[in-house]
């Protein structure tokens, strides 16, 4: 008897816990990859991507091994992050990505890339930005953008991000650190002014966490921000001096032409006044 209340309090344990921990670990897993642009359709908000390598991290024992391998997923579409990817991006452009669920999901970012290559670097980001593939940025910028989740809106493990505090450094040097609130942003120009760095904060979330700090940790889905990066050189100003007109000069001839006639005029008048 002991034994059989003692198997349906395991069992009934069991299910509880399990039913538990599926409700709350709904994070959707992130596919991280590289390719080439292929299409593009602004009216569905979709871009389709020809994925040629996925970004993987294995360990041996503590230390982590990065790497990129060829892609098992090679067609991906997905729901961009915001409309400016349609001004940014283009057709046939390298880009690297990062999708929620696989392909149909949504990006959680996409960014412009000089090659398809391990080495490449960052021009644009539309999405999340402080994200391990989107490094390096062009030109040796760094960002770190940190949100700053609103407390009294929150669900589960995200609360709606009220501002975020964001660093633009070169070269280990600061050079910028703003705090944008949603539809902010800041313009960082380097020196000797070669290059000028654009960030937007669009919305985000930030982790129900930070509020609640000495709650245990709940699992969930993972906080998403979205922000618009772009990294253009500055346009050469070329100031050109207007050609003054020349003023025109008056020549020694003229001037004694001049006097040559009037005394022409004076001696004709004198003979004829003596005849």
């Amino acid at each position: 008897m002991i034994k059989r209340y003692l198997f349906r309090a395991f069992l009934i344990t069991a299910v509880a816990l399990l039913c538990f921990t599926t409700g709350a670990s709904a994070v959707i897993q992130e596919v991280n990859g590289m390719g080439t642009i292929t299409s593009m359709d602004k009216d569905a908000g979709t871009i389709n991507i020809n994925s040629q390598y996925q970004f993987t991290i294995s360990y041996t024992g503590s230390t982590p091994n990065e790497e990129w391998i060829k892609a098992t997923e090679t067609e991906v579409t997905g729901n961009v992050p915001d409309s400016k990817a349609f001004e940014i991006f283009r057709t046939g452009d390298p880009v690297r990505f990062i999708i929620l669920g696989g392909t149909g999901g949504n990006y959680l970012g996409i960014a412009k890339i000089d090659k398809i290559s391990r080495d490449a670097e960052i021009s644009a980001v539309v999405g999340e930005i402080d994200r391990m593939i989107f490094k390096p940025l062009a030109d040796g910028f760094a960002v770190t953008a940190k949100p700053d989740p609103n407390c009294a809106e929150c669900s589960g493990t995200t609360c709606t991000a009220s501002s975020a505090a964001v660093k633009v450094s070169k070269d280990g040097n600061l050079l910028s650190e703003s705090t944008l609130t949603p539809g902010d942003f800041a313009d960082v120009t380097d020196e000797p002014n070669t290059f000028d760095l654009y960030i937007q904060f669009v919305e985000g979330e930030g982790l129900s966490s930070v509020c609640n700090p000495n709650e245990p940790m709940m699992g969930g889905p993972q906080a998403i921000s979205t922000y618009i990066l772009e990294i253009k050189p500055v346009a050469a100003t070329v100031q050109e001096t207007p050609t003054a007109e020349a003023t025109p000069t008056a020549t020694p001839q003229s001037g004694i032409a001049g006097i040559i006639c009037l005394i022409g005029v004076l001696a004709a008048v004198i003979i004829i006044s003596r005849r």
